[in-house]
């Protein structure tokens, strides 16, 4: 059997290279954004109380892409065409309230909650999956249904879509 020669062996490792290049450029690094606690008194230290995959103060619309499909990933059956309900001032609207109050009450497990956004952005009900302390899941659903949402959109036109809120306290 003949051995490849020298410049085939370095056609197939540039080959390579190119496919790892390119493969190492496509990869989807997905940024984490903070939420931030003011800082105590007698310190210029922020506390960082949340964190997620998608912007704590941009609405649906002003996600990048990656982030609105990180966000979709969490429905089942939601179509390209389509958009979930979504805080019109962003996440930061649902998130700052229920963490600040936990600081107080020190819950520890998941908060998991399934808020009913009807088609004109107004929450209709609440269902409680997980509840790791009974006040703060009080908080949870009053900041649910104060919070005014974008609507969902299914083919273009507003309609009735669930909001989950999952938010694991340590």
């Amino acid at each position: 059997m003949k051995s490849p020669s020298l410049k085939a062996l370095f056609s197939l490792i540039g080959l390579c290279s190119i496919v790892l290049a390119s493969n190492i450029a496509n990869a989807t690094i997905d940024k984490t954004y903070s939420l931030k606690a003011p800082p105590a008194t007698g310190t210029n230290i922020q506390t960082v109380i949340a964190k997620s995959r998608v912007s704590f103060s941009k609405s649906f619309d002003n996600l990048s892409d990656r982030e609105q499909e990180i966000f979709k990933s969490q429905f089942l059956d939601i179509g390209s065409n389509d958009s979930p309900p979504f805080p019109a001032y962003g996440l930061r609207t649902i998130y700052k309230p229920i963490v600040k109050a936990n600081q107080n009450i020190q819950a520890k497990g998941s908060l998991h909650l399934t808020a009913n956004v009807n088609a004109k952005g107004f929450v209709e009900s609440i269902e409680v999956l997980s509840n790791p302390d009974e006040k703060l899941t009080a908080i949870a659903q009053k900041v649910l249904l104060s919070t005014r949402f974008d609507p969902a959109s299914c083919d273009g036109v507003a309609c009735e879509m669930s909001f989950p809120l999952e938010i694991d306290l340590q």
